[in-house]
């Protein structure tokens, strides 16, 4: 990654909370992003080639967001338990059901998740369009807009496969130094989020929801895979299969891979509450490990107490202005 000192962000600052802008390296840049401190105010001047090849491999992940859903005992469950008399639930048995509506909110949903940061909101592909085709300097109020436009339609389409066309393409936005080598990868990044996103609609790693006169309802994988973009924004809702919790999901996980999937999650939940110098309880932890993978209390119990000891969490009670509300970490996803 770029040692040199060209991204510019405005940065929250750990002791005071105030936010100043400040010049960093790619690396520094991603991770100041990754944690949730700051966001991008101004293009770097050399391509971000670092966060691109870190994508790359993030972006093929897709069991991070979720089990495939195929069986039709599972597609019942979640009509019965999440459309009960056609409204879709946000919450269900103590968890919240991250729902996001519209093409945009997909994106976001699919690539905040893959970006596997600690902040859960961050997402790494969206600072990367921002980086690589958004403008070069952007005022705080021209974040919504800037919003729409990156994470719109315009960019999200098939790389050209002339190159010529690709040039050509580069010359109308943003790209830093105008590398046609870089151009041609980072739209093929921007194709491989967009087939992530293809193949978990047909394999049920993303639920779909719509809006209809008369109520909501369930839309199964074999129809969500046929969805275009721009039919996604009239009406419809989007949810990772990973926040169904396992009463629904039915898993035929096996135990070590819940008990990974725990400890991945255990370890956000900790990177989370670690950036305001909060730290949940470790009961709180197992009772929602044992709501949310499905693990006995035993299970549960290990996997906390195991990562407590590999990350030497202190003992002893926590301090009362420290402590964490068990509905703030079912809230981590």
């Amino acid at each position: 990654m770029s040692g040199s000192k060209d991204w510019t962000l405005i940065k929250r600052d750990e002791l005071n909370g105030d936010f100043h802008e400040v010049e960093c390296s790619e690396t520094e840049a991603i991770e100041v992003l990754s944690v949730g401190m700051g966001r991008l105010a101004k293009s770097p001047t050399s391509p971000p080639i670092g966060l691109l090849n870190l994508l790359r491999e993030r972006v093929a992940d897709l069991d991070v967001l979720g089990s495939e859903i195929t069986e039709p005992q599972v597609l019942v469950r979640i009509v019965k338990k999440i459309f009960p008399s056609a409204v879709r639930q946000t919450f269900f048995e103590d968890h919240e059901l991250f729902w996001r509506k519209g093409k945009i909110g997909l994106r976001e949903l699919v690539g905040r998740r893959l970006s596997q940061c600690s902040d859960p909101t961050c997402d790494l592909f969206y600072h990367f369009s921002l980086a690589t085709f958004g403008g070069s300097v952007w005022p705080s109020n021209s974040l919504p807009e800037l919003r729409e436009r990156t994470y719109g339609s315009e960019l999200y389409r098939s790389p050209p496969a002339d190159k010529k066309a690709m040039k050509i393409l580069a010359t109308s936005i943003h790209v830093p130094s105008q590398s046609e080598e870089f151009t041609i990868a980072a739209l093929e990044l921007q194709k491989e989020l967009e087939d992530a996103i293809d193949l978990s609609l047909s394999s049920g790693r993303i639920i779909v929801s719509q809006e209809t006169p008369a109520g909501d309802r369930f839309i199964p994988p074999r129809v969500a895979k046929t969805l275009s973009r721009d039919e996604m924004d009239d009406g419809y809702s989007f949810l990772l299969s990973s926040d169904l919790p396992e009463s629904i999901l039915g898993s035929k996980t096996s135990l070590p891979n819940k008990r990974k999937r725990a400890k991945d999650w255990l370890s956000r939940v900790w990177d989370y509450f670690l950036l305001s110098e909060r730290q949940p309880s470790q009961e709180d932890l197992m009772t929602v490990i044992q709501e949310k993978f499905g693990l006995t209390a035993n299970a549960a119990k290990e996997v906390v107490k195991g990562y407590a000891k590999e990350i030497e969490v202190p003992v002893g009670r926590i301090a009362q202005r420290k402590q964490v509300n068990i509905s703030e970490i079912r809230g981590v996803n």
